[in-house]
């Protein structure tokens, strides 16, 4: 007799295994690997956890043991230099010439000289 399994949910598009997971999770503080669907991060786990995610186009990583941390990103502004830049006049979308011109004109006529 021949027994066919459906998978109960989606294959991951990319699996990372052999890594060192920060979690921000107290709890679990350590992992080894991450399932990715799309731009979601569906699973963390152990590799055997995670292989659950697998399927046959799913993109797997191997990390060699490096480190992989959520959401790193360096968003600050510096005071000065941000307020500063705060006060431009915003010309990287301008789609003419005249508009250029109508940009400038109206900032240099807020400017209190």
């Amino acid at each position: 007799m021949m027994y066919a399994f459906a998978q109960t949910k989606p294959a991951a598009d990319l699996i990372i295994r052999n890594a060192k997971i920060w979690t921000v999770d107290r709890a679990h503080p350590e992992a080894e690997a991450v399932a990715i669907l799309g731009d979601r991060i569906v699973g963390v786990g152990t590799n055997q956890e995670i292989d659950a995610w697998r399927g046959p186009n799913t993109r797997v990583q191997d990390a060699a043991g490096k480190r992989l941390v959520p959401g790193f990103n360096d968003s600050h502004v510096h005071f000065t230099s941000g307020g500063q830049q705060l006060d431009n006049v915003q010309l990287n979308d301008a789609t003419s010439q005249k508009e250029f011109a109508r940009r400038v004109a109206e900032r240099a006529g807020k400017q209190d000289w």
